[in-house]
């Protein structure tokens, strides 16, 4: 085992079903790069999983919306039958009656949607492509039948991309949230891409930390009145480079997309930007263990956040501009 992995393969992995997508989300990488498009089937699904041998979490997510896969509750099923965690992101849009139905009979552990305004006009000019009242009613028509199973096993995870856009919206998106009895919120910050809406004017960084701070710290007492969970974004550019430098990824998750190709966590879901090997050509032990994954890794054990890195420290993190921090803080 090369000197810098904590295990011999991935304890997590995002698998992507599909690229395939019914919306065209301006915020969304998947709107705006060159991405062969296309749906993992079943048998390759089932060689990737076996190639994971200690892997105990999956999520089925990656640049499409994982509902359009035919083959999406097989690859659940399957999961669910060797006892791995399942966990997936929908925009909402395919949360009809027999799709809610299957979700909560197969014990998905997490579901996460999508819904970044309370507002028709704002949410249909980040969410192109989809109908606010359609997701709205799925949304609801969800929580309502988790609440009348009395299921406590499914995390319901309600995902929101922070934006100057929406700023106005956020409290109102976690009061439908509370009032729908999620389990769970997260507030993302804006991938900076420089395309669609994805850019510093609409990000959260440029209404300022203060404004953004006081916001979240509303939120934040909300959801503990409530007993709500509530994930934000770093604030202080220090603990954010700190909490990049720990990251688990290069040593203990796998992203791996629907053609194959393995990448090192679910922000690099792109090929095309750091390929360390494709599973259908190449084991993933030998991936695992390969010189390029073990150079990745060493960048993290020396205290240097790899070039591919610093688009998760700058665009997810609320930061000032990052680059001169001291790498020995």
């Amino acid at each position: 085992m090369n000197s810098y992995i904590k295990q011999e393969t991935p304890m997590y992995a995002f698998i992507e079903p599909t690229t395939k997508c019914n919306a065209q989300c301006q915020m969304c990488e998947r709107t705006f790069i060159d991405r062969k498009i296309g749906n993992m089937n079943m048998e390759n699904f089932i060689y990737t999983v076996e190639q994971l041998p200690n892997v105990k979490e999956v999520a089925l997510q990656g640049l499409g919306e994982p509902l359009l896969n035919p083959h999406f509750f097989d690859m659940v099923r399957y999961l669910k039958e060797k006892n791995i965690r399942v966990s997936f992101n929908t925009n909402g849009s395919l949360l009809n009656n027999r799709n809610i139905e299957k979700i909560f009979n197969l014990s998905v552990d997490e579901l996460r949607i999508s819904y970044d305004a309370v507002t028709k006009e704002i949410f249909e000019k980040i969410r192109q492509g989809l109908k606010f009242e359609k997701i709205t009613e799925n949304i609801i028509k969800t929580a309502k039948y988790k609440k009348e199973l009395r299921n406590t096993h499914t995390k319901l995870t309600l995902t929101m991309v922070g934006m100057k856009i929406n700023f106005h919206e956020i409290p109102k998106i976690v009061d439908f949230a509370i009032k729908n009895s999620f389990n769970k919120i997260e507030l993302l910050n804006l991938y900076i891409m420089n395309k669609g809406i994805a850019t510093f004017d609409n990000s959260l960084l440029s209404l300022g930390i203060e404004k953004v701070e006081k916001m979240i710290n509303l939120i934040s007492k909300k959801c503990k009145k409530s007993n709500i969970e509530f994930l934000s974004p770093l604030l202080e550019p220090y603990e954010a480079y700190r909490h990049i430098l720990n990251c688990k990824w290069p040593f203990e998750g796998v992203n791996i997309t629907w053609d194959g190709y393995v990448t090192p966590c679910c922000v690099i879901s792109n090929p095309a930007v750091l390929n360390l090997g494709n599973i259908f050509k190449i084991s993933i032990d030998k991936i695992w263990h390969s010189p390029k994954y073990e150079d990745f890794r060493r960048a993290f054990v020396n205290k240097i956040i790899p070039l591919e890195c610093k688009a998760c420290l700058e665009s997810r993190h609320i930061l000032k501009n990052f680059l001169e921090v001291d790498k020995n803080d």
